[in-house]
C-alpha cells in the first residue's frame, strides 16, 4: 500500500511518511504500519489485529477516517478522538468550518433521543454546533420518531445526513413542507380501501376511533381535507391523517365566525398537536419547522373554505362536513380528477348535500 491516512485524516505518500506516527488504512480504517524495504521503496502495511478504539467496529473507524479525509479536503482542518473534559465528552471529529468550530459524530449504534440530547447539550455549552451522520445501519430501517431524532437542518429545510462508508460519501435525504392545493386522488382512494377496515389497532388509532364514535363521525367519510399531505417530514407522532382528523373535529365544536389572531391560532393548533422531539435542533429552529407545518394546515383549511383570512388572523367560516356516505365522497374525488389545481369548499360539501 503505498498511501495511508494520518491522525488529521490527510492522505500521505509512504515515500513522505514520518516513522513513529499513527497512519490507517484509507479503505477500511484499520491501522497500518509504515515499513522501508531493501529491495522496494517505502509502503504500508496492515498491523495485525488492527487497532480499532475499545467498544468500535471496524466500520465505524473506517468511516470516521473517510470523513477525516473528506473535511482535510475542503480545509476544515479534521482532528480525530478529541476528548472535551470540559463535559467529558469524545468528539468523532473536531473541524473547523469558516471558523467555527463543528463536532462530526458518525453514529453506526442504537443511541436513544436522551442521550442525544445531553450530548448535544455539552457542545453547545461549549459553543460546538454538533452535525450528525448516520451509518448504514440507519439507512436500513429507520421509524417516525428516530427520523424526527435525528432531524436537521440544511438550506432551512429538515434534512438526514447519512454518510456511505461504501462509497466514502455523504448522502442528504431532504424534507418538504408545503401546503398542498388538494389531495392526490389516487392516495386518497388508496386510503380509504385501508380505512374500511378502521384505524390501525395503535393506542392512538383507538383513541382517535373513539372520539370519532362519540361524536357521531366515521374516518371513512371525513372531509378531503383530511387527506392533504402538507408534509413528508414526521413532526408529529403517528400518521399526519390522524392529526388531520383530530383537528377537525376539534374545529367542530367551534362555532362558526369564531376568530383567532395569529398568535392564538397558532397556539390552539399547537396545543393540540402531538409533535416529535427534535433534540438535534435548537429551540428556535423546532418553533420556526413547526410554525411552517401550521401555515401549510392552515391554507388548507382556508382553501377548503373551513377558514377565512383575516387581517389579524383567522376565523371559523363553516365547520368541517363529513359526507354522508362513502358513494357520495369517491363521486367528490372523481370531481376532482383532472384538475390541475384549487378545490373548493363545494369539494368538501358538494351541492344538494346536508351534513350530518
Amino acid at each position: 500500500m503505498k498511501q495511508a491516512l494520518d491522525s488529521t485524516g490527510r492522505l500521505v505518500a509512504a515515500s513522505q511518511a514520518r516513522g513513529g506516527q499513527d497512519y490507517h488504512c484509507p479503505d477500511c480504517g484499520r491501522a497500518v504500519r509504515l515499513c522501508r524495504g531493501k529491495q522496494k521503496g517505502a509502503y504500508f502495511a496492515h498491523c495485525r489485529g488492527g487497532t480499532a478504539l475499545p467498544g468500535e467496529t471496524a466500520l465505524h473507524q473506517r468511516g470516521k477516517q473517510q470523513l477525516a479525509a473528506w473535511a482535510h479536503s475542503r480545509g476544515w482542518q479534521p482532528r480525530l478522538e478529541v476528548y472535551l473534559p470540559a463535559i467529558q465528552q469524545r468528539a468523532d471529529l473536531l473541524v473547523t468550518i469558516r471558523g467555527r468550530q463543528v463536532a462530526l459524530e458518525f453514529q453506526c449504534s442504537g443511541l436513544s433521543c436522551q442521550r442525544l440530547a445531553a450530548r448535544n447539550a455539552g457542545y453547545r455549552q461549549l459553543g460546538i454546533h454538533p452535525v450528525w451522520l448516520l451509518g448504514p445501519a440507519y439507512r436500513r430501517s429507520l421509524r417516525a420518531a428516530k427520523r424526527a431524532q435525528f432531524t436537521q437542518l440544511r438550506g432551512g429545510r429538515p434534512v438526514l445526513l447519512y454518510w456511505q462508508v461504501e462509497t466514502g460519501r455523504l448522502l442528504v435525504e431532504e424534507g418538504r413542507i408545503a401546503a398542498q392545493a388538494q389531495p392526490v386522488v389516487g392516495d386518497s382512494l388508496r386510503q380509504l380501501a385501508r380505512l374500511r377496515f378502521g384505524l390501525s389497532q395503535t393506542a392512538a388509532g383507538r383513541r382517535l376511533q373513539t372520539r370519532l364514535y362519540q361524536a357521531g363521525k366515521a374516518a371513512a367519510t371525513c372531509p378531503l381535507v383530511a387527506h392533504c399531505r402538507e408534509s413528508d417530514w414526521p413532526l408529529v407522532a403517528g400518521p399526519l391523517f390522524y392529526w388531520h382528523l383530530n383537528q377537525l373535529l376539534w374545529l367542530t365544536t367551534v362555532a362558526p365566525g369564531h376568530r383567532w389572531s395569529g398568535a392564538a391560532w397558532e397556539a390552539a393548533v399547537s396545543a393540540q398537536t402531538p409533535w416529535l422531539p427534535l433534540p438535534c435542533l435548537q429551540a428556535a429552529q423546532v418553533t420556526n419547522l413547526r410554525r411552517q407545518l401550521i401555515a401549510a394546515w392552515t391554507s388548507e383549511l382556508v382553501a377548503a373554505g373551513i377558514l377565512a383570512r383575516q387581517p389579524a388572523g383567522v376565523c371559523l367560516r363553516q365547520a368541517p362536513v363529513w359526507f354522508p356516505d362513502l358513494v357520495s365522497k369517491q363521486a367528490a374525488l372523481q370531481r376532482l380528477q383532472g384538475k390541475k389545481a384549487g378545490w373548493s369548499a363545494e369539494a368538501n360539501h358538494p351541492a344538494g348535500e346536508e351534513p350530518d
